[in-house]
């Protein structure tokens, strides 16, 4: 399993469990596997707010941008 979206939010903000695409099979266990651990469960939320808002916020997507801006024109 491969891609941006796991690279992100599975590997780096530890917010959920990927499985192979086009496997029902894969998909349904790892489904069972989280609705059986609410600890987990509970963990991948509060992990993938706090990602998102550390790196995905207005402020911080303008900021880049108006870096990028001053390093490009």
């Amino acid at each position: 399993v491969e891609g941006e979206a796991k690279e992100l939010f599975i590997d780096d903000a530890k917010a959920g469990l990927a499985f192979e695409p086009e496997n029902n099979i894969d998909l349904s266990n790892k489904l069972t596997e989280v609705y059986s651990n609410k600890e987990k469960t509970i963990e991948y939320g509060i992990n993938g707010y706090n990602y998102v808002k550390q790196y995905f916020s207005r402020d911080i997507i303008a900021s880049e941008f108006f870096d990028f801006l001053n390093e490009n024109i």
